[in-house]
């Protein structure tokens, strides 16, 4: 069976796979596996650091999980590590034995000589991660160096002969045992701490010798997730201790990040003309690039996974959500993170809508956009012009906004009408008090913004006003009701 094949066994893995990673995953997978055995034949380690690399939002934690329940399904033996809630550790040694310590249990518990490796590896994990901790070579440095200080200021005390010669000759004589003592004591340090990396290193490998002997299939990988979300002392040191401590047979890393923005927070750290991207390929054997996501996809995966009411929408005929936004979307050129951004201010916005009219999509679309791009439009005839300022923003408009109209009527032909038109006439009639509607306009598209308006006359007012100022549009309040949710940020519900 090829691996590829073996994807569609398990369905139900890649189940909502709206952007194509099942394919990725058989791929990669088939390339690990083969790549290992290459290395292995060549005299090399068997075993692999690979980068993915994709900006966000395009689905590489939905990717990890996915692929390691594929993996599990194959036997392999799969460590999940989740870099950003782990940051807090000491050392990200301790993140990935924990994940592979879970992975390993079930072979762990009905192998000795299995366990007994694995414990070994443990203790000296273990001991690697308390010395990084503790600074280990620093805290002896300070105490040698302490020590000598001490000795030296006893010269300089009890010397009140003032012959400055014979004081040169003591302080010499006590620095040079000081730093000879000291250099001792640090050369001990680091030849014990070498000793330890090599015995974590031969019990790993033993460890894994001996599950490939019960039957276990072969590399272990282990999967990292949101290292560009960690703080940067931890995602370099998570970097340093899987390029030195696990360049061990049988062992695969599986690192996904937005690259670039790990390569901003490492320079962050080392300054400006620190080559960030010279120093990451240091880690990786190769990256795969994923292919970059398209804005329909995103949004039609944002409306499967937080899903909006779409009972309390009011949208042009022949009109579905996911086309509507998507359209707007790719006018204003928006990245996915402001899409996402957009999306959940609008979702808040449905949650706590309590009319009986419906929303009004057509307006309400900009006036999200332009509140999450921190910017406000004009309930004017300046509206359409105020929305393209923002999609110039991103070098937009790039693409056309088109909205079909038909009344149903035979003699009557569709038209077609820009989204900037449709906005800006809904604005045009809302601005006017709701008994004051023009009711015999001719163009489809307006005749179809006209009923809405009515309808909500109807629904909010019973088509009348008895005293006082004449009803406006509920419209006219979306600016207000968008601040108050776009105040609400997060993305967990």
């Amino acid at each position: 069976m090829s691996e590829i094949a073996a994807v569609a066994d398990v369905p139900d893995i890649w189940e909502n796979d709206r952007l194509g990673r099942a394919a990725d995953a058989a791929f990669l997978k088939l390339f690990l596996i083969n790549r290992t055995i290459e290395r292995k034949a060549a005299g090399q380690p068997a075993s692999y650091v690979l980068n993915i690399d994709a900006r966000w939002g395009q689905g590489k934690s939905f990717f990890l999980s996915r692929f390691a329940k594929m993996l599990e399904a194959d036997k392999f033996l799969v460590a999940q590590v989740n870099a950003w809630q782990d940051d807090h550790a000491d050392d990200p040694l301790l993140s990935v034995m924990d994940a592979i310590d879970a992975a390993v249990a079930p072979l762990v518990k009905r192998e000795k000589k299995a366990r007994d490796w694995w414990n070994q590896a443990k203790r000296n994990g273990a001991a690697i991660a308390v010395a990084a901790a503790k600074g280990a070579t620093i805290q002896i440095a300070k105490k040698a160096i302490g020590s000598g200080l001490d000795e030296v200021n006893s010269i300089l005390a009890s010397d009140t002969s003032k012959d400055t010669e014979k004081t040169a000759d003591d302080l010499a004589k006590a620095l040079g045992e000081m730093i000879g003592e000291q250099g001792k004591t640090l050369l001990a340090s680091f030849r014990e701490g070498k000793r330890t990396i090599s015995k974590f290193r031969e019990s790993v490998g033993q460890f894994l010798k001996i599950a490939a002997e019960k039957g276990q299939s072969l590399p272990l990988f282990v999967l990292v997730d949101e290292l560009d979300r960690c703080r940067p002392p931890f995602a370099i040191a998570m970097l340093e201790r899987m390029k030195h401590l696990f360049d061990i047979d049988q062992v695969v890393f599986i690192v996904a990040t937005d690259t670039t923005q790990l390569s901003h927070s490492i320079g962050a750290v080392y300054g400006s003309g620190f080559d960030s991207e010279g120093y990451l390929s240091r880690f990786f054997n190769r990256t795969y690039h994923f292919e970059e996501a398209t804005r329909k996809l995103f949004v039609e995966g944002l409306l499967t996974e937080l899903p909006i009411d779409p009972t309390n929408l009011s949208l042009p005929p022949n009109t579905d959500l996911a086309s509507y936004l998507t359209q707007a979307f790719d006018y204003f050129t928006l990245p996915l993170r402001d899409i996402e951004q957009a999306y959940d201010i609008l979702r808040s916005f449905v949650t706590t809508w309590n009319q009986k009219c419906k929303i009004e999509i057509v307006p309400l679309l900009p006036i999200v956009i332009a509140h999450q791009q921190k910017s406000a439009l004009p309930l004017d005839s300046n509206f359409g012009s105020g929305i393209n300022q923002i999609a110039r923003r991103f070098g937009g408009p790039k693409s056309p906004w088109r909205v079909t109209f038909n009344t149903g009527d035979f003699r009557s032909r569709a038209e077609e009408v820009d989204g900037i038109s449709l906005t800006n006439d809904f604005i045009n009639h809302a601005v006017k008090p709701l008994s004051d509607l023009n009711r015999e306009v001719s163009v489809v598209y307006s005749r179809w913004v006209v009923q809405r308006l009515s309808d909500e006359f109807m629904l909010l007012h019973g088509n009348s006003h008895h005293s006082g100022s004449p009803p406006f549009s509920i419209v006219l309040r979306y600016p207000e009701m968008v601040r108050s949710a776009g105040r609400l940020s997060g993305r967990k519900g």
